[in-house]
């Protein structure tokens, strides 16, 4: 046993003291060492953090930090260096590196392996669909997002933005406020965004669509007049030629006339040819009638023109009511139909019948 420092060591530690000394080499200080480090005179600390071994005492150079330094920083602003134990940049990340380590890089998006696909199209909106893009960091979609623009093709013009949405809404959106018939290109430009700044990347290949026809604006109904002055007096209806018409969008395939008596509110209607002019109603009743034209395209929207009004008189009316009570129909609150013939009775009040109801009468509505 021999004495150390003041303390009784085994002979090996004494003559390794005493080797270490004889060949230059100086006692080393533990008192740096992190805490919980091991550490002896020889070798010193077995680890540092944020500072060279073996003492601990000499800080890590500029661009390191970590366990004995080994670690470089990251992508620091205007290249100053981070902690030397936690790694942070103490002036922020340079732009596109958004994390606090700067370790963790946004990439430039690329959307020309993505597709954009329709949803659905009416008469002045389209809705559309995407892929979302590829290999993107799950910490950096908020990073992310896209930007979707339409133009309309007919007139050649630049693309318009409909909206902006971030990379984890939905991939859908409907663009709206549209012409009808309308040739439209979409297209969507991914980017990328950090603090103010935003950058697109590759756009996803343009998606071409036509919307669908809307209700035609045409000058329909000519004129509606009585065809003579003796009762019963029958409603001549003339209308343009709808197949001569040259509607903005598909052929009209169905035309009709539409009749109501004045002040209610329900229409009847009689088919007409859309290649003939001329349509007479029979009479049905002395009174003033509103008559119009409705016309339907081949994509289902369909169009009237304006109302245009006729006062008429029948000798049909007595005929008319005397049926109407054989048959017992209650002519107070109902709608009765006889082929082109209609009717309706006003409600009075305080007065009601009790009469059995004839099966063509109906409530009405």
């Amino acid at each position: 046993m021999c004495t150390l420092r003041g303390k009784e060591v085994d002979r090996y530690a004494c003559l390794l003291y005493v080797n270490v000394v004889i060949i230059g080499h100086k006692y080393i200080d533990c008192s740096h060492c992190p805490v919980g480090v091991p550490c002896n005179d020889v070798t010193g600390c077995t680890q540092c953090f944020g500072s060279y071994p073996p003492d601990c005492k000499r800080t890590c150079e500029s661009g390191y930090y970590g366990p004995n330094c080994r670690n470089q920083c990251g992508q620091c602003k205007d290249r100053v260096t981070c902690d030397n134990q936690n790694d942070r940049c103490y002036n922020g990340c340079q732009l596109w590196w958004p994390d606090g380590t700067c370790q963790v890089y946004i990439e430039k998006s690329d959307g020309t392996k993505n597709l954009i696909s329709l949803r659905s199209t009416t008469n002045n909106s389209i809705e559309i669909e995407w892929q979302r893009l590829t290999g993107i960091n799950k910490t950096l979609k908020e990073y992310y997002g896209y930007l979707i623009q339409y133009k309309d093709d007919t007139t050649g013009g630049s693309y318009r933005e409909a909206v902006r949405v971030n990379y984890t809404s939905p991939s859908y959106w409907k663009i709206e406020n549209l012409n009808s018939y309308t040739d439209y290109s979409i297209e969507i430009k991914p980017f990328r965004m950090f603090g103010n700044n935003r950058e697109y990347g590759f756009p996803y290949p343009v998606l071409r669509v036509k919307t669908k026809c809307g209700a035609p604006d045409l000058p329909i109904l000519k004129s509606v007049e009585v065809e003579s002055s003796e009762a019963p007096q029958n409603i001549k209806v003339e209308y343009y030629r709808l197949s001569d018409l040259k509607p903005t969008c598909n052929n009209i395939t169905f035309a009709w006339i539409e009749y109501r008596l004045s002040g209610t509110e329900r229409w009847l209607k009689e088919d007409c040819e859309i290649n003939d002019t001329i349509f007479r109603l029979p009479p049905f009743g002395d009174g003033t009638f509103d008559v119009r034209v409705t016309i339907e395209n081949d994509g289902g929207i369909s169009s009237s023109s304006i109302v245009k009004s006729v006062k008429i008189r029948s000798t049909f009316t007595i005929f008319f009511l005397h049926l109407l009570y054989n048959n017992n129909c209650d002519p107070v609150g109902y709608n009765c139909y006889f082929g082109s013939i209609l009717m309706e009775t006003q409600k009075t009040a305080n007065k009601t019948r009790n009469l059995p109801k004839y099966r063509t009468c109906n409530p009405i509505r």
